[in-house]
């Protein structure tokens, strides 16, 4: 199984007060104002809506997890989180960031988005991750995954 950095999958474009607004970007409580079973990032200014995975994609993060979570309680350094949870991160072209998988040694934020990137982040390809439209996306996206701008 192939184990990259997310690609985007549709762009959310919302209304406020019934009427499109041109250059109004999302907010991170726009993300807390969405329907719970949704997942979404925010990238470039607008909710990009994420699908749900299959079968092969959700066991792979699941057994990511579960090594991330015995490496979190042997040594105590952080915590292994599941997929949908998200990430409040400052980078140029994205405020948020939800992996399929992570480790996260910040500081412990309850019922809110954690802040700051995860020290270690997966992100499982699925089944419209492939092609030469995902794979452009998938490195154009890794570029700014986890505060890292540009790759040497």
């Amino acid at each position: 199984m192939d184990l990259l950095i997310p690609s985007i999958v549709m762009c959310y474009n919302f209304e406020r007060g019934g009427s499109m607004v041109a250059n109004l970007e999302a907010t991170i409580e726009d993300l807390y104002a969405l329907p719970k079973e949704q997942k979404a990032e925010l990238v470039n200014g607008e909710l990009v809506l994420m699908s749900p995975t299959g079968a092969a994609p959700s066991y792979a993060a699941s057994e990511i997890f579960v090594s991330l979570r015995e490496y979190a309680r042997r040594t105590r350094t952080g915590h292994a989180i599941t997929d949908n949870a998200a990430f409040v991160v400052n980078l140029s072209n994205r405020k948020s960031f939800s992996p399929g998988a992570a480790f996260y040694s910040g500081r412990w934020t309850g019922m809110k988005f954690f802040e700051g990137a995860p020290d270690f982040a997966v992100e499982v390809r699925s089944e419209g991750d492939y092609g030469p439209t995902a794979e452009a996306a998938i490195v154009l996206s890794s570029r700014h995954c986890l505060g890292r701008e540009s790759f040497e």
